[in-house]
């Protein structure tokens, strides 16, 4: 199983903390890091080098990506524009291929919200239907995309994996699969039996504490013993990434370090 952290690296550079960052996720033993797809779009050439070099430098590499679409998009509606969208994916696409991005999530909750008045079911249809020429369009460059749910407060579409799933099916295509993140998912249904059911489309996988989504601690391993339960019943061996808040009571690096104490300790064999 190989450990990232989320982190948009093209503001990474704009601040002037990438090559810091990036050293100090190095240094605490994760294998790579996950990006922001949306952030690639105003990037340069010379800046996608710049960033690329950055991440060679420090052994570490960027398999995935997030924040598929900007929240002013328009995924679902009467409003949509897919020449827009066409035109969205030929920029981002070459360039996450050059980072060397597998997997993009699209999670999106703002763009993929239905607007009053749309029926649930035709924004699920709608929206399938996007994530089809999304996944197809990406297959181009050996690129899939995750399907993520999202909770109710963030959205009104895919929040949960039930429905996720059931998106992904309506897609129907090699390329699409889906994601499960942990803070996501409500733990007082069954809805993450899904996990294991569809283990074979699973992507990928984002992390952090129910409710307050910070780090997880070694600590906090009773709270998080349902999460690697249900990876190791899924048999997953796949990318386990962090999305969520550090601590403020401790530093950086301290904090990318107890949580991979955490993930490490939860997915091992023992």
């Amino acid at each position: 199983m190989k450990f990232g952290v989320c982190m948009n690296l093209a503001d990474e550079l704009e601040k002037g903390s990438l090559e810091e960052h990036l050293k100090q996720i190095s240094a605490a033993g994760y294998d790579y890091v996950e990006t922001s797809a949306a952030g690639l779009k105003p990037l340069t050439s010379l800046q996608l080098e710049e960033i690329k070099n950055a991440l060679a430098g420090n052994g570490l590499y960027c398999p995935r990506a997030n924040c598929f679409f900007p929240v002013d998009a328009r995924l679902v509606g009467p409003d949509i524009c897919p020449e827009m969208q066409l035109d969205y994916l030929q920029d981002i696409l070459p360039k996450a291929s050059e980072l060397g991005i597998q997997v993009i999530v699209l999670g999106s909750g703002s763009a993929r919200r239905a607007p009053e008045g749309l029926g649930h079911e035709q924004a699920l249809q709608q929206f399938s239907r996007a994530a089809r020429i999304f996944a197809q369009t990406a297959s181009r460059w050996n690129i899939q995309i995750a399907l993520e749910h999202l909770n109710p407060k963030e959205t009104n579409l895919l929040t949960t994996l039930e429905e996720t799933v059931r998106s992904m099916d309506l897609a129907d295509h090699a390329a699409c699969g889906f994601l499960f993140d942990f803070y996501h998912v409500d733990l007082s249904t069954e809805d993450i039996r899904w996990v294991s059911e569809r283990k074979e489309r699973l992507l990928h996988v984002h992390t952090a504490l129910p409710g307050s989504r910070l780090y997880p601690f070694p600590e906090d391993s009773n709270i998080m013993e349902s999460f690697f339960r249900t990876l190791k019943a899924a048999g997953y061996n796949g990318t386990v990434s962090l999305e969520g808040s550090m601590r403020d009571d401790v530093s950086y690096e301290d904090n990318l370090k107890n949580s991979l104490e955490l993930l490490r300790q939860g997915t091992s064999e023992k």
